[in-house]
């Protein structure tokens, strides 16, 4: 019988109708969010699939969500706490183990435990209905419950701008894929592929003039 290792709680600022979670190394999503986002007036699915990101959707255009994230050691039982009014399962896969919440404000991270793993994950949503109307005190709540998919990890992709890997080598009985990327000094550089984080990003101070190095210590 499955058992649940991890559960977490947090609040989502939900806007243009959803959320997104995806791999906390957003140089290696092939599409981070919001990019390729549908933008628009209606509703949107409850889950939407890219490579390494999982794009939640709301009845609603402006609110927050409630998202209950459980990690198992495999497939958990349905959660009957709540009349559930919308339920989808996806897969997603995790370089890093640790998926990024991607909303208008904040900055979670939610953990999986083992980094390299394809995870299957089911969405249950209640609320929809509420947000839809714009009720003042109306949440949508989501619990998200996630396992570890018995399909392989999927083959890495080359990283933006540059063109797939080639070639494989046998190493004994097994196959080692080798990957021989150009070098990126010889590409152009994408501005909007750089994304800076609160806890790792550094600040570049300019530097002082020389005259003003040892005045203090002169004085």
């Amino acid at each position: 019988m499955a058992e649940l290792v991890t559960q977490d709680a947090i609040d989502v600022c939900v806007d243009f109708y959803g959320f997104a979670l995806q791999d906390e190394d957003d140089l290696a999503v092939p599409v981070p969010f919001p990019e390729e986002r549908e933008v628009g007036d209606e509703a949107r699915p409850l889950l939407t699939v890219f490579e390494r990101r999982l794009d939640f959707g709301s009845a609603g255009h402006t609110h927050t969500a409630v998202l209950v994230w459980q990690v198992w050691t495999g497939e958990p039982p349905d959660d009957d706490s709540e009349l559930w009014e919308a339920r989808d399962e996806a897969e997603i896969y995790a370089s890093t183990g640790v998926l990024s919440v991607e909303a208008a404000v904040g900055d979670a991270r939610l953990g999986l435990g083992v980094a390299d793993r394809l995870w299957k994950v089911r969405v249950s949503c209640a609320g929809r209905a509420e947000v839809a109307q714009r009720a003042p005190s109306s949440s949508l709540r989501a619990w998200s419950a996630t396992w570890r998919s018995s399909g392989p990890p999927p083959r890495k992709s080359a990283p933006p701008g540059l063109p797939p890997p080639a070639g494989s080598r046998g190493r004994g009985d097994a196959q080692e894929t080798v990957t021989r990327w150009p070098s990126t000094s010889s590409l152009p550089l994408n501005p909007s592929r750089i994304r800076l984080r609160s806890m790792n990003a550094f600040r570049m101070l300019p530097a002082a003039p020389l005259s003003a190095l040892g005045k203090g210590r002169a004085e």
